[in-house]
């Protein structure tokens, strides 16, 4: 305290430059900073319930190399917040803590250089044990939406389709490119699908004059030729024409 000058009247004690207090400094009130407040120390003299905040926003200090957690029973990583959803709009940045916004999340493992600009980008399989084996993304119980195109095993910068699915480059040497394993059917066109594949549309096979072998596990395929222009199928021994079922194409 300034010895020259008579304290101002709002405070009891006013001290103009450093004040040194060798013991605990108790407040049945506020305590207020007009400028930075600075707490220095080993990280055990935190108290994890110490509250540093404003006029309604209050915030937590914590220890350094401490978990904190927020609306959560327990913090597995150096932040959690737990909490209600809420409705985001459907472009922009999606605010999750104060001013903040993820833009770009991206997970990898070690410290690979991932070349691939991607707006979220997982590298390598999770490695915590699940049923069945490991899985790099697990979506449960939810529906996953995706507004643009999808590409399994491809990387092409121009997708074919909506679905590209292109298994030997996910999968090395894979014979299937596309299973559906689930009883039930699948419809193009149509989402009452009464077969197991109900097209409703014009399908199109490409004509060829090289369609391989018809052995007796080949029966039942079919293809369009393009010297007899007509759809041919195999009988389990010869390709023969759909016209009359014993006339042999190519």
């Amino acid at each position: 305290m300034n010895p020259r000058t008579k304290p101002s009247s709002a405070y009891i004690v006013d001290a103009n430059g450093s004040v040194n207090i060798r013991g605990d400094l108790n407040t049945t009130t506020h305590l207020r900073a007009t400028a930075a407040l600075t707490v220095t120390g080993i990280p055990g003299s935190v108290s994890e319930n110490s509250l540093l905040g404003g006029a309604s926003t209050q915030f937590k200090m914590f220890a350094k190399e401490g978990a904190f957690s927020i609306n959560a029973g327990y913090s597995a990583a150096m932040l959690l917040i737990s909490g209600a959803t809420w409705n985001e709009s459907t472009s922009g940045t999606h605010p999750l803590i104060a001013t903040a916004a993820i833009l770009k999340p991206r997970v990898v493992s070690g410290a690979a250089t991932v070349g691939d600009t991607a707006a979220l980008y997982i590298e390598d399989e999770n490695g915590t044990n699940v049923s069945g084996g490991n899985y790099a993304v697990w979506v449960d119980n939810n529906t996953s939406r995706f507004d643009g195109n999808v590409l399994i095993g491809s990387n092409l910068a121009t997708p074919i389709g909506v679905l590209d699915v292109n298994a030997p480059e996910g999968a090395g040497g894979a014979g299937t490119r596309f299973l559906v394993a689930f009883d039930g059917n699948v419809g193009v066109g149509t989402t009452t699908p009464s077969k197991r594949l109900d097209v409703n549309a014009v399908m199109k096979l490409r004509p060829t004059d090289s369609p391989g072998q018809c052995a007796a596990t080949d029966k039942g395929r079919i293809y369009y030729d393009a010297s007899v222009a007509e759809l041919c199928s195999c009988n389990g021994t010869n390709w023969v024409k759909g016209s009359d079922n014993s006339t042999i194409c190519t």
